[in-house]
């Protein structure tokens, strides 16, 4: 009997082991049991005592015979009951086990109700065991890109399309599970605490991607290139060519000159064209308007210092050589030069790869050096004192305009083939011979100019040759 209580006790014991942890409930259910069953045995102990008891003073009273037997069935009956006294001490002892246990049970159930609890006014999704769980590219524009499926709660997946769902929206998606997210492949476990619903947060995504979408930076540059501001419209919110490029959008100090003409915006890296104040912004460039005004400014920094450093020191020469990177600055910095360098008398815009220039005033300027561009045309010159002007290497194939001021003219390394001006006042004419020289209506000009007495043809092929008037260019047509 004695190891047989011993050993239900332990089973029970070990049932409560099992699923205190994971199954409270449960646990005080088995255990109210347990505790009812060992009260029971309690009293059948009691009984049996208490009839052992009976048998002893009945034995006792036996005085003749059998006294081996009397001995033999004494001590049997006293250790029978003294094994009932211990069973019974035991058995009180594991009721007692019982009470504590089931105290730490009912306690363990108070502050798990306590962790669970929720305010009335939360939207709970939890639907019996199971909670919605929603899946989804971050970068979605589309709620039907979405897709969503109940798990069970304290279970563990992996955010992936075999355990969640496939979404529409990419394949690399993450997994909302009530207001916690979680990257795709991540290992993650719902809870009854995610209680927000996983498709509100999804839409928000939604709604920030639509409205990120419709927004275009718009950049305003001065010409100095040294200032702009920037702002971001919604293209939602407007119509098509309506006005954004206005100085009055921006933030900028009333200190900053106002040239209409000069200041430009950016959208992207693209130079947005002005018609009526009103731009295309569906026509723009890549990137941020910042960050490519940024760069700007980094490659004007040189060139800002030296013009800086010339026209502060009242220098007469300007050199420009290589130092312009992009061609849109170009109208900035002739401004500069004209307003803050006006008395120069020799400037260099050579070496630039520039396709155009602006209009030059220059009232002392005597010498002009074009080199090594890309002109199809020379710029328009209000220059009354230009005497040189050097315009070799670049892709001039007419010379129809000419100050007549000039005396000195390098045409050489172009593709010429016409020259419409009055070349009465050159002096000094170089031109290149490795191009076979020129047309047959080219050469017959150069050729009466160079008849001319005082006149200097020169052959631009290394080292610079003077060719006799006596000697005649040959067209190569």
């Amino acid at each position: 009997m004695k190891s047989f209580i011993i050993l239900s006790l332990s089973l029970f014991l070990g049932s409560f082991s099992a699923y205190a942890v994971d199954m409270p409930s449960q646990s005080m259910m088995i255990l109210g049991q347990q505790k009812t069953t060992a009260l029971r045995k309690n009293i059948e102990l009691k009984d049996k005592n208490a009839s052992l008891l009976a048998e002893k003073e009945k034995l006792e009273k036996k005085k003749k015979g059998f006294l081996f037997g009397t001995i033999f069935s004494n001590a049997a009956a006293v250790t029978t009951i003294a094994g009932g006294v211990i069973a019974k001490k035991k058995n009180k002892q594991n009721i007692a086990s019982i009470d504590t246990k089931a105290g730490d049970v009912t306690e363990a159930l108070k502050k798990k109700a306590e962790e669970e609890k929720t305010d009335d006014d939360t939207d709970v999704v939890v639907i019996g065991d199971k909670v919605k769980v929603c899946r989804a590219n971050r970068g979605i524009k589309d709620i039907s890109g979405m897709c969503t499926k109940e798990l069970e709660v304290g279970k563990s997946y992996t955010c992936n399309e075999t355990d969640v769902c496939v979404a529409s929206s990419g394949s690399v998606a993450t997994c909302f599970v009530g207001d916690r997210s979680f990257s795709n492949g991540t290992a993650f476990t719902p809870a009854k605490t995610d209680t927000t619903d996983c498709q509100t947060v999804v839409q928000g995504y939604v709604d920030a991607n639509n409205k990120a979408a419709s927004k275009v930076k718009v950049c305003y540059l001065f010409p100095t290139l040294l200032e702009y501001g920037e702002k971001e419209f919604d293209i939602s919110e407007l119509e098509k060519g309506e006005t954004l490029c206005q100085r009055s959008d921006f933030d900028f100090p009333s200190t900053l000159p106002t040239d209409p003409k000069s200041e430009k915006c950016f959208i992207g890296n693209a130079s947005v064209a002005l018609s009526g104040g009103k731009i295309d912004y569906t026509k723009k460039g890549s990137g941020s308007c910042s960050d490519y005004i940024d760069q700007l400014k980094e490659d004007i920094e040189p060139l800002n210092t030296t013009l800086t450093e010339k026209c502060v020191s009242g220098a007469t020469e300007i050199n420009l050589n290589g130092k312009i990177k992009d061609q849109s600055i170009m109208s900035d910095v002739l401004k500069y030069i004209q307003t803050n360098c006006p008395n120069i008398t020799y400037l260099d815009l050579g070496d630039n790869s520039l396709t155009v220039i602006p209009a030059i005033s220059l009232s002392k300027l005597k010498e002009l050096d074009l080199y090594n561009n890309k002109l199809t045309a020379l710029p328009v010159l209000t220059t009354p004192a230009l005497l040189n002007l050097d315009i070799y290497q670049n892709k001039f194939t007419i010379i129809d305009t000419l100050p007549k001021t000039i005396t000195k003219l390098d045409i050489s390394n172009n593709k010429i083939i016409g020259i419409s001006v009055d070349l009465g006042n050159v002096k000094e004419f170089h031109v290149n011979s490795s191009e076979k020289y020129y047309p047959k209506v080219v050469t017959e000009k150069i050729n009466a100019w160079n008849k001319i007495a005082g006149n200097v043809l020169k052959d631009e092929n290394d080292p610079p040759k003077e060719i006799p008037d006596t000697t005649l260019l040959v067209p190569f047509d």
